[in-house]
């Protein structure tokens, strides 16, 4: 069976989720490009390849995020009663798309400040205040540069509605010619494709971000990295471990003060009597067991580091040379 050629030919179904997916794709890597033209200094020595490839590898962590939202677009066009070629349906589509590309552009606007303060993208600490909103706009609305940023976002938002509205217009007019095999190929075809997708490799785990840490050049493995991916993904973790944000108490557990005053009394040998409203912990203790030198004692904690990328570790990628040096 021959295929036909012509894009008109393509169920409108199809051709508009295709073009949703690259209208996602390029805000990604406007989005990528301001992020590194906001960090230029962090670059350093690396390569315009190594860019290049952060951004290559950035596009996978993109594509997941994409999947989520023209899959639903997808499966919903094709049903018997959904007609893209009526106006009023177009707008539906376009008004929802839109919200959501406004969305992920201002997390990609704020993953800027937040990185700028945190020295990582966008996570569970972005949003664990949301049940104090007063305190939550109170620390956006205050933050440096945050009206230069809304006026950015609305600029993107407005060229991204007038994007979709012309993407619908054009498209959802198709008469398509494809015969009802050809239609459902393509339909299951792009289900699988966005299932893989969505999965981000063939492997038994999906996509987790370690897979962004190919260069010894951290802010370029950061660059790989998608905010929305690293924020879904760290409140996903949250929430599995049983962590809430709406309330404090389960988030923080905090020791009774006349217990936690005991604990650090023992632990610091404090013996004297001390006014709890000027407590100050500088205090010299003379341990009975002091060893007879002094020995230099070395504690490194890594957290988050997979073993199969390191080098002393088996890993052929060479990015943790100074650790493997130890």
């Amino acid at each position: 069976m021959k295929l036909p050629l012509k894009i008109s030919a393509l169920p409108s179904e199809i051709t508009i989720s295709v073009a949703t997916f690259l209208l996602a794709a390029g805000l990604f890597i406007l989005l990528r490009l301001i992020f590194l033209l906001s960090y230029t200094e962090l670059i350093g020595g690396a390569s315009l390849s190594l860019v290049v490839q952060s951004f290559i590898i950035g596009f996978r962590f993109d594509a997941v995020i994409i999947s989520f939202i023209v899959l639903p677009l997808l499966l919903i066009s094709h049903l018997p009663f959904i007609n893209l070629s009526k106006s009023k349906n177009q707008n539906v589509f376009v008004a929802i798309l839109t919200a959501l590309f406004s969305l992920i552009t201002f997390m990609g606007l704020a993953d800027i400040a937040f990185f700028e303060n945190f020295g990582s993208h966008l996570n569970f600490w972005a949003v664990e205040y949301l049940n104090h909103p007063e305190l939550f706009l109170h620390t956006v609305t205050n933050a440096e540069g945050f009206w230069p940023v809304m006026v950015t976002w609305l600029i993107i938002s407005v060229a991204l509605f007038l994007a979709l509205k012309n993407i619908f217009h054009r498209l959802g007019k198709f008469n398509d010619s494809a015969s009802k095999t050809v239609k459902t190929i393509l339909f299951v075809c792009s289900i699988v494709l966005l299932g893989f997708l969505i999965r981000g490799r063939a492997g038994i785990k999906p996509l987790d971000w370690g897979e962004a840490f190919f260069s010894d050049n951290q802010f370029i493995n950061q660059l790989s990295l998608n905010p929305v991916f690293t924020l879904s993904h760290s409140i996903y973790e949250e929430l599995k471990d049983g962590h809430t944000l709406a309330d404090d108490e389960i988030r923080f557990q905090f020791y009774d003060k006349d217990e936690a005053f005991h604990n650090v009394r023992n632990l610091l040998g404090i013996t004297d009597s001390i006014d709890k409203n000027q407590i100050s912990l500088v205090r010299q203790t003379d341990p009975v067991d002091r060893p007879a030198f002094m020995p230099n004692i070395v504690i490194v904690i890594m957290e988050s580091w997979t073993a199969s990328k390191i080098g002393v570790f088996g890993g052929e990628e060479g990015i943790s040379p100074v650790f493997d040096s130890l």
